[in-house]
């Protein structure tokens, strides 16, 4: 058995720039073999989506996230990663971005995979180790991280910080744990909410989208 799943689509398309693997709205749940199988059955992949299937602890972990890391660093032309709306946790999160190396991803969407201050404290480790080089949007909406994570994601946004020359875009919205506060209200904000705003404010390239 190639994919330990119930494959209800599969759709690889051909662009002028490469290949589009999209995998969303399947019942995929240990996909080590076909994250062994895309740098050469597709070498020049661009996007690659997993949106809406069911990765999750524990058959999506260890061989799993090491097989997607491995992917990562030899897919040359992958710029998009859409992972979204799967149970991933932190467990999976944290295995997956420790010893990440990504370096043509520009698009990384994480929305609703479970992640809490443990997972954005992985993400933010990845990012100030300048582990996805040209990463220039990150999608982690309606996730559980608050004030911790925050504070870490900070960090990593620091001006020495390899994230800063590339990322443009963070989306947190629908992140029910953040205690968000108006602008300009700096000073009763918890300290990794205000930290984020000093980081940002130092790079005015750089828009993170908070909770309303």
């Amino acid at each position: 058995m190639l994919i330990a799943c119930t494959l209800r689509s599969l759709s690889v398309v051909p662009e002028a720039i490469g290949e589009v693997v999209d995998l969303a709205s399947n019942l995929l749940t240990e996909p080590t073999a076909l994250f062994d199988a895309l740098p050469t059955a597709v070498p020049s992949l661009t996007i690659l989506r997993l949106s809406r299937n069911r990765l999750a602890p524990p058959a999506f972990a260890g061989a799993s996230t090491a097989s997607l890391q491995k992917a990562l660093a030899s897919l040359t032309s992958l710029h998009t990663l859409d992972l979204s709306h799967n149970p991933l946790n932190d467990e999976v999160i944290t295995s997956l971005f420790s010893g990440l190396q990504a370096p043509t991803v520009k698009f990384l969407h994480l929305n609703n995979v479970g992640v809490t201050d443990k997972g954005l404290e992985a993400i933010a480790a990845s990012l100030a180790a300048g582990a996805t080089p040209m990463l220039a949007e990150l999608k982690l909406n309606s996730n559980s991280m608050g004030d911790a994570g925050l504070a870490a994601l900070a960090f990593a946004l620091a001006p020495t910080s390899p994230a800063v020359k590339s990322l443009r875009t963070i989306e947190l919205l629908s992140c029910q744990n953040i205690k968000f506060q108006l602008p300009g209200c700096c000073a009763g904000a918890p300290p990794g909410l205000k930290a984020l705003r000093v980081a940002v404010k130092a790079n005015r390239a750089l828009t993170v989208h908070l909770p309303a």
